[in-house]
């Protein structure tokens, strides 16, 4: 595995995974995309494992511990999201959703229209 100009490694005390939790683990991130996970390390470990595999001076370590890192959440039915409204505002508002939903650790939604007002799905 090579180094693109922003890799990340993340260190987290646990990794949600599809069967279980593991940890500590850590998360090698580039290019916007998961490259590869390395269980059982620690910061140490991490560090000298990031300089064998990774060598390049652009690999950012960021330990997360205490927290865990978790699959971004899919959001099955929303109507808003801070005065946001996908049943009768305009694209401009599913858009805004879009990028301000993410950071509450949804990653996918599915916008559900419903018969109320701009004032009710303020929040």
């Amino acid at each position: 595995m090579t180094a693109s100009a922003e890799t990340r490694i993340l260190i987290a005390s646990e990794l949600y995974l599809p069967d279980r939790m593991a940890g500590p683990a850590a998360v090698v991130v580039a290019d916007g995309a998961i490259q590869a996970v390395w269980r059982d390390v620690d910061a140490s470990t991490v560090q000298q494992r990031g300089e064998r595999e990774l060598p390049s001076p652009h690999v950012t370590v960021t330990d997360l511990r205490p927290w865990r890192i978790a699959p971004g959440f899919i959001d099955l039915h929303t109507h808003g999201l801070k005065g946001h409204d996908v049943t009768s505002g305009p694209q401009s508002d599913i858009t805004a959703m879009a990028c301000d939903l993410p950071r509450t650790g949804v990653t996918a939604f599915y916008a559900s229209i419903a018969s109320t007002g701009r004032e009710e799905t303020r929040c």
